[in-house]
């Protein structure tokens, strides 16, 4: 006879044993869980089989979203067929909102995908009983609604899920309207589309809250201007390959304010986000891995303008992408699924070539071919474009090692300094109205970037002259109030060639009163030496204000090698400007003592900074003129090899 362990009190272990059939304990030896939904009484019984042991923890945030109302639980463990069985059972009181019967098995999944990581816990998860929606159509919403969430910035995720659950049938009229639109070898699509979008637009009209009213309106406009999908043509969407969607943004524009990408793909997972931007159907421009969670499509969107300003000499406009891993530790391995995941999504909605003929690629398209799709490395990218050539060549794709410049049979814009050699030239000219040769003569400056960064890393070294006295980075704060030059140079080099930060900067070498702190630090003790070399009068900062005295300094040079938006203009507010991470350390136009400034990275200012600082005598040229120069290298390389 099989041992029977009691862990809690449980109305019967026998009905549990025997319920654990043949097929639940292979799925259970299989799956390490079994989640199933069974009437009880006047309710419903959500029973969770683990081989591990679990907590309340672990399971009550999961079904506290699908909306039930708990009435109790139990937990027990058992052997079976020599399989240690832990289990929990929790009780549904039944009613209006908790009626089981139909969603079943969605909900069975669903809970089953949650728990597993496969699918996300949110409150949008109550749709799967409510509206009857299976796994992937609650993925589909939250990958529209996460999309939403970036486009309209003053809601939250909580509101548009909260929304979609409370106008639960027009929710399930939207995942109608979608399978209709793009479902293949659909009979009769243009007659059902018009019935349904009659039907949505009637259920909205009744909606009596006007928040409410405008986010159902702007996601039925979402799904109205998307003009492609992956959605029915890959297996295992959101967990194994990623949903992309191909929008026709300028249907969004009465939603919209300031230039916008006239196409754009969105990519949900998972484990990711991401967006691709372009102006026209003939567009270029890189991809980046942003670190922009709450508006990672601003950032994509603001550099596609800039894009587009130095792409006007070579190409008629510029594109712009980027992802934003989610979830997980980012390792080198899973860094590297996360981008291949992200390029074959993209790909997914991109046409190709046959000979001289244009092959469509999707099924249901609603835009005319469109096979014109070349990527760049950037930010946390230069790295990977073998790996995107790669898939290029693999899909057959008609650019072959021409979809992505750099790589190894491409230009290393690292190692040519491109970027930072064509943002320094454009600098030089201020310096020579001023009488001053920057390779010849001593220049005090301060810096935005890493030693091992390409465009500061690189930047920084091309005059011996240079006399870099404070410089902040990601996480570090560098101070050198009157460096030995020379040594300086060297040491920067070390570091660049070594790939190395501020922290790993020989302290020896640094002048008196120098040193290296966390942008983090609660408290900073400032000596006579910074507080000269900033003009400040405090004795203790910390380290935000010590990184706005960085930028603010009296220097001949602001040099920007790095990423983020550090300056704004007079009268602006930061949620106009978004880049949350900066918000903290960024300064005014006004603040910016510095000479000149030179930007090899992109939107370091915003535009109306760029303007107020020169309206003052501030030297600045647009950051499109100053780091073009990576741009036209790629442009030859692509140009190249296609012939």
């Amino acid at each position: 006879m099989e041992d029977v362990q009691v862990e809690s009190s449980c109305a019967d272990l026998g009905i549990e044993k025997e319920r654990l059939n043949k097929e639940l304990l292979e799925r259970l030896k299989k799956n390490s869980l079994v989640v199933l939904v069974e009437e009880f009484h006047q309710g419903y019984e959500v029973i969770i089989y683990s081989s591990k042991r679990s907590s309340l923890s672990d399971y009550i945030p999961v079904l506290q979203n699908f909306d039930f109302n708990i009435d109790s639980e139990y937990s027990f463990a058992l052997k079976k067929d020599s399989l240690e069985i832990f289990g929990r059972k929790y009780y549904i009181v039944a009613d209006e909102k908790n009626y089981l019967g139909k969603s079943k098995e969605n909900v069975e999944t669903l809970i089953e995908l949650v728990l597993r990581g496969k699918a996300k816990n949110t409150n949008l998860n109550a749709l799967a009983v409510k509206a009857n929606l299976t796994p992937n159509e609650l993925g589909l919403l939250n990958a529209l609604l996460t999309y939403e969430n970036q486009l309209i910035a003053e809601q939250t995720e909580q509101s548009l899920n909260t929304t979609l659950t409370k106008y639960y049938e027009i929710a399930k009229s939207f995942v109608d309207y979608f399978y209709i639109k793009f479902q293949p070898d659909l009979k009769g699509r243009k007659a059902l589309l018009e019935e349904k979008e009659e039907d949505i637009a009637s259920k909205i009209k009744s909606v009596e809250d006007i928040t409410d009213d405008k986010i159902l309106t702007v996601l039925k406009d979402i799904l109205s201007a998307t003009i492609r999908t992956n959605f029915f043509e890959k297996e295992e969407v959101f967990t194994k390959n990623a949903l992309a969607i191909k929008l026709r943004v300028s249907d969004l524009s009465v939603h919209l304010k300031g230039i916008q990408p006239r196409y754009e793909t969105f990519v949900y997972h998972n484990g990711f986000v991401g967006t691709h931007q372009r102006r026209t159907k003939v567009s270029r421009g890189g991809l980046r891995w942003s670190d922009r969670e709450l508006d990672y499509r601003n950032e994509i969107k603001s550099l596609m303008q800039a894009q587009r300003s130095k792409n006007s000499v070579i190409i008629p406009s510029g594109a712009k992408g980027g992802f934003f891993i989610t979830e997980g530790a980012v390792t080198k391995e899973r860094y590297k699924e996360i981008y291949e995941s992200f390029i074959n999504a993209l790909l997914d909605v991109v046409d190709n070539y046959e000979g001289k003929e244009v092959v469509v690629k999707n099924s249901v398209v609603y835009d005319r071919p469109d096979p014109y799709f070349v990527v760049a490395a950037d930010k946390g990218t230069s790295a990977m474009s073998d790996v995107a050539n790669g898939i290029s060549i693999s899909r057959n794709f008609w650019l072959g090692d021409a979809f992505a410049s750099g790589g190894s049979k491409g230009f290393n814009h690292k190692d040519m300094g491109i970027t930072a050699k064509g943002s320094i030239k454009s600098t030089e000219r201020f310096f020579i109205e001023k009488g001053i040769n920057i390779y010849k003569e001593s220049i005090q400056v301060v810096g935005i970037g890493s030693p091992a960064g390409d465009v500061f890393g690189n930047g920084i070294q091309l005059s011996e002259k240079f006399a870099l006295v404070a410089a902040v980075s990601s996480r570090d704060i560098f101070i050198d109030p009157t460096p030995d030059v020379e040594k300086a140079f060297h040491e920067r080099a070390r570091l660049f060639k070594e790939g190395l930060g501020w922290s790993s900067y020989n302290q020896e070498l640094i002048s008196e009163g120098g040193g290296v702190f966390k942008k983090s630090d609660k408290t900073i003790v400032l000596n006579k030496e910074i507080r000269d070399l900033l003009s400040l009068k405090k004795d203790v900062v910390n380290g935000e204000e010590l990184t706005r005295a960085i930028l603010s300094a009296k220097v001949d040079l602001l040099f920007n090698g790095g990423v983020g938006t550090y300056v704004r203009g007079n009268d602006e507010s930061d949620s106009a400007i978004g880049d949350k991470p900066n918000e903290s350390v960024r300064v005014n136009a006004s603040d910016i003592k510095a000479y000149a400034v030179c930007e090899g990275g992109n939107l370091g200012f915003t535009q109306k900074a760029r303007v107020d600082y020169a309206k003052k005598g501030g030297r600045i040229s647009a950051d499109s003129i100053d780091n073009s120069a990576g741009v036209h290298t790629s442009d030859y390389e692509v140009t190249l090899k296609l012939f």
